[in-house]
């Protein structure tokens, strides 16, 4: 019979999305000063997969990885994922200062924003305020970005979530887990439900690139075993 074991740390990542590409700035800091120096960050990428979002976040969205040097606990991504939540808020409550909308939905997951904010708050932040914010997605966003955190082991890259699915199971505290990308002779190889951008190369070669980073920190933790 298998005994039971702890699993070996992971690499975290997030995926960031915005119409603002100078928020991707403002959620790094706000994310590093949480989780670490950032070791990785993949190139923007153009967003142009499906109109999904752009009700909540308007047109011309892009998209950037980034990962974080200490490796952690794979339990942990429910914390971070309801984090992630939380600083989503944050950032849409400064960015749209005291007129902030009341609940920016995620998911199935509405996120109370607090109702009032300050210029100072935005300056101190350095979360650029409403009307510059409009000037950059026309008519401005409900939610101004939307953090996607991960997490690498050598085998898969695994996103959480808070929309539950035939493919997806649950962790806890409303967060479930899905097993987006698999490794296989050498590549990282997308499954029926994996989303169209998770498909593209370019997304590929910045988990390609986390996955040695992730195979170096583990040499140095010990021997390694097979997955």
């Amino acid at each position: 019979m298998a005994k039971a074991s702890e699993p070996k740390p992971v690499k975290h990542f997030c995926g960031m999305l915005a119409g603002d590409a100078s928020l991707f700035t403002v959620a790094a800091e706000r994310l590093a000063e949480q989780y670490g120096e950032i070791d990785a960050e993949s190139e923007i990428f153009d967003f142009n997969f499906t109109d999904y979002y752009e009700k909540e976040m308007g047109p011309g969205l892009r998209k950037k990885f980034i990962s974080f040097r200490p490796l952690i606990a794979p339990g942990t991504i429910v914390d971070i994922k309801l984090r992630t939540n939380e600083l989503e808020a944050e950032i849409a409550e400064q960015v749209h200062g005291h007129s902030a909308p009341a609940k920016i939905r995620h998911g199935q997951t509405s996120l109370s924003v607090a109702p009032s904010s300050t210029d100072g708050d935005a300056k101190r932040l350095g979360v650029p305020r409403s009307n510059s914010f409009e000037r950059a997605n026309g008519e401005g966003a409900i939610r101004p970005i939307n953090l996607d955190p991960g997490y690498l082991t050598l085998s898969k890259v695994v996103l959480a979530t808070a929309k539950d699915y035939s493919h997806r199971l649950y962790l806890g505290r409303g967060i479930y887990a899905e097993v987006t990308l698999h490794y296989q002779k050498g590549e990282f190889v997308a499954w029926p439900w994996t989303y169209p951008d998770y498909k593209t190369e370019g997304y590929h070669a910045f988990f390609r690139k986390l996955r040695e980073i992730y195979l170096a920190q583990l040499k140095n933790l010990g021997p390694l075993e097979d997955e």
